[in-house]
């Protein structure tokens, strides 16, 4: 930068500024006054809007110009001397800096390509360290590198081609098309975002316009690129931003009730013989979406009988098939709230796709047209790699986008006839999609329709397992680099106890516990059937007690028998992980459950556990865990007393269950419990106590304690926050959610007798 001097042919003049607010209005008075005073004024906050950072550009202030403005505390004066506004950067040498430069450029593409291909891992994993990283470090450097472009001391015909960078950082902020925003809170905008979104807009376009179009005899064919390239990075940000706001639930729902018209379901697969595959359901679960979406945003779904008749056509084909189209509809709904689906499936985001390659084509032709003889080779191998990059991710988006399911229901739903003719019954759509999904299995190995189903991890939390286990474990290196960018420790336990130690179901035990599921739904659900039993439904205040108590019960029980038969080792290992999981939606997950906090009962049980692992009251024999483990229960069992209601209560409730496969009577054992006890009893096994004869069959004893499992995994479906369940498809989905969206598509359509297959 030069001074302001007489004779000087121009005067420019950076001030940067950083200003600890004290509030959000603070920082916006601050910005509002930069930009009304000075030439130019661009302000960036931190993330958690504490600082601001004011740059200014200017052309005709003295070097001494004062900043002032009034926030809500008293007036706040600060300067800085143009001579300092470099601070650090200055004392770089100039070689270093500019590779500094080149470098924060080629992060920026590589976090960006990082992000293309990792997106996806947050359907299927609690905490995704590859896209987080890539996301939080890109936002980063795309500012910082944005900042050193001004005040890089290169000739002016060096400048150009680093200025022609920043419509491709632009882009790289944007975002790819799997990934709007990284959390559901991104998609509410607070002021500091918006500032920040100005911050990169103005500084890239006054970038441009120092110099690039300033200099346009030099620049040649490169401003026309220019121009082209930076309208093309500013529709791409709008573009994320307007679709993070649409993945907002509060605006879903208004653009739902904004519709105003029944809700029209059309099922193109009827008459298929046995369940739908992947690419059936997932086309079905494109007409069944607004009953997710309802169910997501609070709000209620109309439909014409004749509708109702033709959902149930698709329920009555079993479990699996609804199970395979609920999976597909939560799908759908990640990609809602958390990609650009809702802005790309319209004809503004098809015609930006389609016209997105050609301009890129035609920059690519105005960039061999361009004198480089100034350029430096190492910045023109950067400059192809950036456009030629762009151009391949951005025919990936083309093809992505005509070839999805998203595609065939917009020209299905078309008012125009043709279009709608030629594409969908002509059989186009269906032949671009075979190359698509030809394509990606080539480079996936995997069908596309298949990355969108549960992958069936559960989130497993044992009591005894976790009183007892050593905290000698290696932190893993995702945990350290979790705690370094100081993530939420339900973000880390999730990864903790979902991630690394979750039980991935295997398909035997899915179809145990979602046939079970579908008997539950049809006793509530069949229509025109008068049910002889109603499923049980438990207090939402009295849930997670409840659910601790069966779980010291049966892991007790469990401790303590031993089954030989095959089926009956099913039954216990699902039972067992079951329980593990409901005790890790209380422990770790309890903004899942209806009611989110139970302030004492975990922590009673847990510190209650520990007192009988003291060293007072364990023997010194007791070495290992499994050693600790027996000592407990052999405490509970002898009676003994505890201020913690889950340990007397699943103590009291593991004696039952143990005389009764011991084939002992239990009957007054049941009897002296307390009402309170023996009404909770009841609640859980409703079968045991209706028995008029001992129940001492251990395959009909594992199926009750099963029931008992299962009515309170429904009842945990149910009143729970639809923000949690927004907020949990972005960290892998969830059992309960799915079983959650069932429940809902049955209570709509009612659950018909199974057709023999035909759906």
């Amino acid at each position: 930068m030069e001074a302001d001097r007489p004779g000087a042919a121009r005067s420019e003049y950076v001030i940067c500024l950083e200003y600890k607010a004290s509030s959000t209005s603070a920082i916006l008075d601050l910005g509002l006054t930069a930009n009304k005073n000075f030439a130019k004024g661009i302000v960036s906050c931190s993330p958690d809007m504490s600082v601001a950072y004011v740059t200014i550009y200017n052309t005709t202030t003295a070097p001494d110009l004062q900043l002032i403005w009034t926030s809500r505390s008293p007036k706040k004066v600060a300067g800085l001397a143009a001579g300092a506004m470099d601070g650090w950067i200055k004392e770089v040498p100039t070689p270093v800096r500019h590779w500094i430069i080149r470098g924060g450029v080629l992060y920026s593409l590589c976090g960006h390509l990082l992000l293309v291909f990792t997106a996806g891992r947050r359907r299927h994993e609690a905490f995704a360290l590859s896209p987080w990283v890539a996301t939080m470090l890109a936002d980063i450097i795309d500012k910082f590198v944005i900042t050193l472009l001004f005040v890089s001391n290169k000739t002016s015909r060096e400048r150009q081609l680093s200025a022609f960078w920043l419509p491709f950082l632009l882009i790289h902020f944007s975002r790819p098309d799997n990934m709007s925003g990284f959390s559901i809170e991104e998609n509410v905008f607070s002021p500091g975002q918006m500032l920040s979104a100005n911050a990169a807009i103005l500084g890239a376009s006054n970038a441009l316009y120092v110099h690039v179009i300033r200099s346009r005899p030099s620049a040649g064919t490169l401003v026309p690129a220019s121009f082209l390239m930076y309208a093309l990075g500013i529709f791409k940000y709008l573009e994320r931003i307007n679709a993070q706001g649409r993945g907002n639930l509060r605006i879903i729902k208004i653009l739902m009730k904004k519709k105003n018209q029944q809700t029209r379901f059309s099922f193109h697969h009827t008459g298929v013989h046995g369940p739908l595959d992947n690419d059936q359901a997932l086309l079905v679960a494109h007409s069944m979406l607004p009953i997710t979406k309802c169910a997501f945003c609070d709000c209620s779904v109309d439909m014409d009988p004749d509708d109702r008749e033709t959902g149930r056509k698709i329920l009555s084909c079993g479990w699996e098939s609804m199970y395979k189209v609920v999976e597909m509809e939560l799908s759908l709904m990640y990609d809602l709230i958390y990609t650009k689906a809702a802005v790309i499936h319209v004809w503004p985001g098809y015609i930006i796709r389609i016209v997105s390659p050609l301009i890129i084509c035609a920059v690519l032709f105005l960039l061999t047209a361009y004198d480089k003889g100034f350029q430096r080779v190492e910045d023109i191998v950067l400059t192809y790699i950036l456009v030629v990059s762009t151009l391949l991710l951005d025919v990936r988006w083309l093809l992505g986008a005509l070839g999805s399911t998203w595609a065939y229901t917009f020209f299905k739903d078309s008012r125009w006839q043709r279009l709608k003719h030629a594409v969908v019954c002509d059989g186009k759509w269906h032949r671009l999609r075979t190359i698509v999904v030809s394509m990606s299995s080539r480079f996936d190995m995997k069908h596309p329709s298949s990355y969108r189903l549960w992958r069936g991890i559960m989130g497993q939390y044992n009591l005894l397992h976790e009183c007892t286990r050593h905290n000698d474990n290696p932190i893993s290196v995702s945990s350290m680099i979790g705690l370094l960018y100081l993530q939420p420790q339900e973000s880390m336990m999730q990864h903790e106890y979902h991630d690394r130690r979750g039980f991935r179901i295997p398909q035997d035990l899915k179809g145990l516990l979602f046939e079970r599921i579908w008997e539950k739904l049809k006793l509530s659900y069949t229509p025109g059937k008068v049910q002889e039993e109603e499923v049980v439904q438990f207090d939402p205040d009295e849930l997670q007690e409840l659910i601790l108590i069966w779980h010291m019960a049966t892991d007790i029980f469990l401790q303590k028998v031993t089954f030989a038969d095959e089926k009956s080792q099913k039954y216990v290992k699902l039972i067992s992980k079951l329980s593990n999981y409901l005790v890790f939606l209380v422990v770790v997950c309890p903004n899942m459950l209806p009611v989110r906090k139970l302030p004492n009962k975990y922590e009673e049980t847990n510190k209650a556990l520990k007192d009988y692992l003291s060293d007072e009251k364990r023997p010194a024999s007791c070495k290992t865990r499994e050693q600790k483990i027996a000592f407990i229960l052999e405490q509970m069992g002898d009676g003994n007393s505890t201020s913690s209601i889950v340990l007397s209560d699943g103590n009291q409730y593991a004696g039952v269950l143990r005389s009764c496969f011991a084939k002992r009577g239990y009957i007054d054992l049941v009897e002296k419990m307390g009402r309170k006890s023996y009404q909770r009893f009841q609640k859980l096994m409703p079968g045991l106590c209706s028995y008029s004869e001992l129940v001492t069959d251990e395959e009909l004893l594992l199926n009750l304690i099963f029931d008992a499992w299962v009515l309170l995994l429904m009842n945990a479906s149910k009143g729970s926050s639809r923000d949690s369940h927004a907020k949990q498809l972005g960290h892998g989905g969830d059992l309960v959610t799915i079983v959650w969206i069932m429940t809902i598509h049955a209570n709509i359509f009612g659950i018909q007798e199974e057709n023999n297959g035909v759906c």
